[in-house]
């Protein structure tokens, strides 16, 4: 089944504890064409949510380790974890990191490198 043009279902999530970086990762990702984008400020809040993809603050381990984003990656969503260290993502991979503290125009070649917003 070819899912090339497939749009997105479900919300972009940014989930971060400091209001300030959630707003300006909210504005770069609208810019990339987020028509839904919502704010968490913990993963706890988030977790009835449907997303596609999920902008996160936290450890690399501990993320992909929590049920919620099992569930969500299980349901074909990308992460954007924000860890303070940069990790590629493994081949055919739909997870990715980017290294915290960070500047806007490097999350827009993240976004841009993964291919996620056509």
């Amino acid at each position: 089944m070819d899912t090339t043009n497939r749009a997105p279902v479900g919300s972009c999530l940014v989930i971060h504890e400091n209001a300030l970086v959630a707003e300006d990762i909210r504005d770069v990702v609208s810019d990339f064409g987020a028509t839904d984008v919502r704010v968490f400020r913990t993963l706890a809040d988030a977790r009835d949510q449907l997303a596609w993809l999920v902008i996160l603050a936290g450890s690399y381990d501990q993320v992909l380790a929590d049920p919620i984003t099992q569930r969500w990656l299980s349901a074909g969503a990308s992460l954007i974890v924000l860890n303070g260290r940069h990790r590629d993502s493994t081949s055919g991979s739909n997870v990715y990191s980017l290294e915290q503290p960070f500047r806007s125009d490097e999350l827009e070649g993240l976004l841009t490198s993964t291919g996620l917003f056509p």
